[in-house]
């Protein structure tokens, strides 16, 4: 996945991260018919919001429609727990279960796809790859690193 860098001054830390479960409702995410624009959709899992505000920017900057993975049962928010939990996931192949309203690509050329990055692609993306057909689509991955070890780059470049 290419690198895609967050708003200069904010880290993963920092944010709040997305605790999405199927109960909660997110009106934003519904895609219609009636809405679709037919040509771009993009398609972002955010632990944080990091990704979140990327995707958005994505979309607005793009004209195309939006939708957010979310897993059925919220990571916590402390993300070296999260980290423990998706990596027992990646390790067993047990990937979280994501909330069954996956919207239907047939009206989509382009798939933009992201999110962010858990040493590898974050498990509810992952699932989220198992269980779509991307074939004959045109799919621009992007991620965000926010909180890794490349998190301080931007530093450098300020202090430099």
């Amino acid at each position: 996945m290419a690198a895609c860098q967050a708003t200069a001054g904010t880290s993963e830390e920092s944010q709040v991260p997305d605790t999405s479960t199927a109960a909660q409702e997110n009106a934003d995410n519904e895609v219609t018919e009636d809405e679709s624009s037919g040509s771009m959709i993009v398609v972002y899992y955010s632990w944080s919001e990091n990704t979140k505000s990327i995707a958005k920017r994505i979309a607005e900057t793009t004209g195309a429609d939006i939708y957010e993975i979310r897993t059925v049962k919220a990571y916590p928010k402390d993300g070296y727990e999260t980290s423990d939990i998706a990596q027992e996931e990646r390790r067993t192949g047990n990937l979280p279960e994501i909330v069954d309203d996956l919207p239907d690509l047939k009206e989509y050329s382009t798939v933009i796809i992201g999110g962010l990055i858990w040493k590898y692609v974050s498990t509810p993306l992952a699932r989220y790859l198992e269980l779509t057909d991307l074939s004959e689509k045109t799919v621009i991955p992007f991620s965000t690193s926010q909180g890794s070890g490349q998190s301080s780059y931007l530093k450098d470049f300020r202090n430099g």
